[in-house]
């Protein structure tokens, strides 16, 4: 039981080091920077990465990108979760909702 306790604690303190590692390396690249555009990923840029999702893609002041995945092993585009009052959630959309796309759709159901 003693080894087990000790392995314990000893896991928590490495799982806290790599926590405060990545939190400080996000810090260094995301504190104080400002965001200023927002566009959906295009369908092209989606299914380019295997994804069926469109997520919200945020540009920074030095013209780098955050784009909010499924997963941290990149398997699809994901919504964010905010604490905006009437805004909680940041969709994402389908590849086939861009307006080109939504038109191809309705022609097609149309044949």
């Amino acid at each position: 039981m003693a080894n087990t306790l000790t392995r314990n604690k000893s896991s928590i303190n490495m799982s806290n080091q790599y926590l405060d590692e990545w939190t400080k390396n996000i810090k260094k690249h995301l504190v104080g920077r400002k965001i200023v555009d927002v566009e959906y990923m295009t369908s092209k840029e989606a299914e380019k990465s295997g994804w069926y999702s469109r997520p919200i893609c945020l540009l920074l002041d030095n013209n780098h990108w955050v784009v909010p995945m499924a997963d941290d092993e990149g398997n699809n585009g994901g919504a964010l979760s905010t604490t905006f009052e009437k805004l909680g959630t940041i969709p994402v959309f389908g590849t086939a909702t861009e307006p080109a796309d939504l038109k191809l759709e309705l022609l097609k159901k149309e044949d």
